[in-house]
């Protein structure tokens, strides 16, 4: 019996130390959403941009206010607010434009109590058809949270995805 308890301690005690390690040597998380959207580029950008439409295709997003700028301008900074787990308080991000160029072209830093990241999102007409690519960038402001990160890396992307599929059956539902 006290073989095994201490076969179990030594794995929780490795395990812990694999977890801050994480941490420690990953400062970052990147993912990539990619799509093609049935409809041309100007309406994709229309939608995605029209930060007043957000909460109808981002998931989980409850609230969007304009803190400062103009629509579509870089420097631009906005208030999210996201709805979290076991209804704790939401979770509030600032995003900032960093980059527009209508319409291939659309960048932003996001900033949170927990994280921080990027995301790049570029869209490529083929017709009238779109294809989406985003690129999402992300790191943890401390070691518990550039570990947890890491290890949801999977979840954030599919949550990312959700997103973008409402945005394409919005943005196809239109076209029909």
């Amino acid at each position: 019996m006290k073989k095994i308890l201490a076969l179990l301690l030594i794995i929780i005690f490795s395990s812990a130390i694999a977890f801050v390690a994480l941490g420690i040597f990953i400062t970052e998380v990147e993912y990539e959403n990619n799509l093609e959207i049935n409809a041309p580029i100007d309406a994709v950008w229309d939608l995605l941009t029209d930060h007043s439409r957000s909460t109808e295709w981002m998931d989980q997003l409850e609230k969007f206010e304009l803190l400062e700028g103009e629509h579509q301008r870089v420097g631009t900074k906005m208030l999210l607010e996201f709805e979290s787990a076991q209804d704790q308080k939401p979770i509030r991000a600032i995003e900032t434009i960093t980059e527009i160029e209508k319409p291939q072209r659309f960048a932003f830093d996001m900033d949170t109590d927990l994280f921080t990241g990027n995301t790049e999102i570029t869209l490529e007409s083929k017709g009238n058809k779109t294809d989406l690519t985003a690129i999402n960038k992300v790191s943890g402001k401390s070691v518990y949270w550039r570990s947890l990160l890491f290890l949801i890396k999977g979840h954030l992307q599919s949550q990312s995805q959700i997103s973008y599929d409402n945005l394409k059956h919005i943005l196809e539902k239109q076209k029909g």
